[in-house]
C-alpha cells in the first residue's frame, strides 16, 4: 500500500481555491468581464439638456479613463429673460410723457405663466416713418441685432408717414381718395417690415404685435380747439382706414394686430380719449401708455423659448 504524504493531497484542492479568490476580486486577465469600466458610475451625472455634447466623447486608445477622472461637461448657463423689442414712432419712444413707455410696462407686466417678466430695449424714434423703419431693420447693424435677439417684438409706425396730408385737408379737402393711396403705401411696407423682423430671428420662435392708433393726428380736446369737430371726424375715418391696412398687411404677414382705436375711444369712437393723453394731444401720457401696455399683453402667447 503507498503512502500519500497529507500535504501532497490538500495541493490539487488549495490551486483550486486560489483561483476562485483571483477571479472573484478582479485580478483576471485583461479583457475580462472584472476589469471593464462600471456602467452605473459612468451614467451618475445626467447630461444636460442645453449643454450635453450631440456625440459621446472619444476614449483614448493609449489610456484608460474612468469616469472617476473624466473631466464632466459644464453646466449649462441658465437662461437670461425674453427679450422684448419696441419699434416705431414717437408713441413708442414716450415722447410727451415723463413716465414709463409701454415697451417698459408691457416687459415689467408680462406675467410668469407667458415667460415674463422680460428685459425691454425701446428703439422707438420720433419722426420715424415706415420708410425709417424698413431702412433700420435692413441696413442699421445695432437695430438688426437687437431684433434678431428679441423673443417679442413691438410695432407702433405708419402715422407719420401721413403727416402731408393734414396741411391738404386744412387748404381744401381731402377726402378718402386723397389719402387711400398713402394709407396703401403704408400698409405695404408694415408688410415688409414683419417679414424682414422674421427674417432677423429666422427659426427660433418670435412674436411680432403691431398695433394701430387712435388717432394719426391730434386728438380729444387739443383736437377740438385747435381745428373743429370736423377735423375730429375726418381724421378719425382716415385713422380707422390706415388701421384697417395694417391689421389687413401684418395678418397676411403673420404678425398679431393689436387695435388701440377701441381702448382708447371705444369701439364706436365715442369715448373721449384726453384722459389718455399727454398735454399736446398727441401723444399717449402714463395712463395712455398702461393702456397700450395692457391690450398688447391680452394679445400675447406664451414664449414658448428663447435665448
Amino acid at each position: 500500500m503507498q503512502i500519500v504524504h497529507p500535504v501532497a493531497a490538500l495541493r490539487p484542492a488549495l490551486l483550486g481555491a486560489v483561483a476562485l479568490l483571483l477571479v472573484l476580486t478582479g485580478c483576471g486577465p485583461a479583457g475580462s468581464a472584472a476589469s471593464a469600466p462600471s456602467s452605473s458610475v459612468t451614467s451618475s451625472t445626467p447630461p444636460s439638456s442645453r449643454s450635453a455634447p450631440s456625440s459621446p466623447p472619444t476614449r483614448s486608445t493609449t489610456t484608460r479613463t474612468t469616469s472617476a477622472t473624466t473631466p464632466s461637461a459644464p453646466a449649462a448657463t441658465p437662461a437670461g429673460p425674453p427679450v422684448v423689442v419696441g419699434l416705431g414712432d414717437s408713441v413708442t419712444s414716450g415722447y410727451g410723457c415723463d413716465c414709463e413707455t409701454f415697451v417698459q410696462r408691457y416687459a415689467a407686466q408680462l406675467p410668469p405663466a407667458k415667460g415674463g417678466p422680460a428685459r425691454p430695449i425701446n428703439l422707438g424714434k420720433g419722426g420715424s416713418t415706415s420708410v425709417d423703419l424698413l431702412h433700420d431693420l435692413r441696413s442699421d447693424a445695432a437695430t438688426r441685432r437687437d431684433v434678431a435677439s428679441a423673443d417679442v417684438v413691438l410695432v407702433t409706425i405708419g402715422a407719420n408717414d401721413l403727416g402731408p396730408l393734414l396741411p391738404r385737408w386744412l387748404g381744401s379737402d381731402c377726402d378718402n381718395t386723397c389719402y387711400d393711396g398713402a394709407v396703401a403705401a403704408v400698409g405695404r411696407r408694415v408688410g415688409a417690415i414683419v417679414r424682414q423682423i422674421e427674417a432677423l430671428r429666422g427659426s427660433a420662435p418670435q412674436q411680432v404685435l403691431v398695433t394701430g392708433y387712435w388717432n394719426v393726428f391730434v386728438d380729444g380736446e387739443v383736437g377740438r380747439q385747435e381745428h373743429g369737430t370736423a377735423y375730429l371726424r375726418w381724421s378719425d375715418r382716415l385713422t380707422r382706414a390706415l388701421n384697417a391696412q395694417i391689421a389687413q398687411v401684418a395678418t397676411a404677414a403673420g404678425a398679431t394686430c393689436v387695435r388701440l382705436y377701441a381702448p382708447f375711444k371705444s369701439p364706436t369712437g365715442d369715448r373721449d380719449p384726453t384722459p389718455l393723453l399727454a398735454p399736446d394731444g398727441d401723444h399717449p401720457d402714463a395712463a395712455g401708455h398702461e393702456v397700450i401696455a395692457k391690450a398688447l399683453l391680452a394679445a400675447t402667447s406664451p414664449i414658448e423659448s428663447h435665448s
